[in-house]
C-alpha cells in the first residue's frame, strides 16, 4: 500500500509540509530497516509511526524546518538502521543502545534529556518504574525507545518534551501492537 501526503493528511491529521516530506523521500541505501523496500513510506506499522510522530514533535513545539530537515531525517534513519540490525541479531542491546548515543551525541541540543533517556535504556528489564515518565509496563512495548533521544536533538525554547514523551507512548504502543500482529505466525513458530 502507497499513502500519499493527502492520505497522512486527511487518515492522521499530519501536517502537509511533513507529510509531503516523506512522501518524497529516497529510500536510504543500505539501511536495514528499509531493506527490500521500493517506496520510503510503506503503508505497514513500522513506517507509518515515523510521520506521525515528527507531527507530534511538530505539535509540541519542534520547528518544522528542523524536523524535516535532511539531518534530522538521517538521524532518525540511522536509528532504525541499528534498530534492525538488533532486530535481526546481529547486535546485542547495549550495542544498539551505544550506536545509538554515538549517533546523536554530535547534536544533542538538551543534555540533561539525553543522560535521562541513556539511564533509563541501560536498565534491564526494560520497564517503567514509579518516578520515570519513560517506559510502559511491558518490556516488549519499550524496545523502540532508543527512538526518543530524537527528542534530545531539538533545542529546548518552546518545546516541551514532556508532551512530546507522553505522545511517543501514546503513538508507539499502538503501532508496535500492531506490528506484532502482522508477525504472529512466524513469532509464534519461532517461539518469540
Amino acid at each position: 500500500m502507497f499513502l500519499t501526503k493527502d492520505d497522512l493528511k486527511l487518515a492522521y491529521g499530519v501536517d502537509i509540509k511533513i507529510a509531503q516530506q516523506f512522501v518524497d523521500r529516497e529510500v536510504p541505501i543500505g539501511n536495514l530497516y528499509w531493506k527490500n523496500r521500493k517506496i520510503y513510506l510503506p503503508g505497514a506499522p513500522g513506517y507509518i509511526f515515523m510521520p506521525l510522530f515528527f507531527d507530534v514533535l511538530f505539535r509540541c513545539g519542534a520547528d518544522k524546518d528542523l524536523i524535516i530537515s535532511d539531518g534530522f531525517f538521517h538521524l532518525s534513519e540511522s536509528i532504525l538502521n541499528s534498530a534492525a540490525n538488533l532486530e535481526h541479531n546481529k547486535i546485542d542491546w547495549y550495542t544498539h543502545l551505544d550506536d545509538v548515543c554515538s549517533l546523536i551525541k554530535p547534536y544533542v541540543k538538551q543534555e540533561e534529556l539525553f543522560y535521562e533517556i541513556k539511564k533509563y535504556l541501560e536498565r534491564s528489564p526494560l520497564v517503567k518504574t514509579a518516578n520515570s515518565r519513560f517506559g510502559t509496563d511491558y518490556p516488549s512495548l519499550n524496545r523502540a525507545d532508543t527512538f526518543l533521544f530524537l527528542i534530545t536533538s531539538i533545542p529546548p525554547g518552546k518545546f516541551n518534551a514532556d508532551k512530546a514523551i507522553k505522545g511517543w507512548y501514546a503513538l508507539i504502543t499502538y503501532f508496535l501492537i500492531l506490528d506484532d500482529f502482522a508477525d504472529i505466525k512466524e513469532d509464534l513458530k519461532n517461539g518469540e
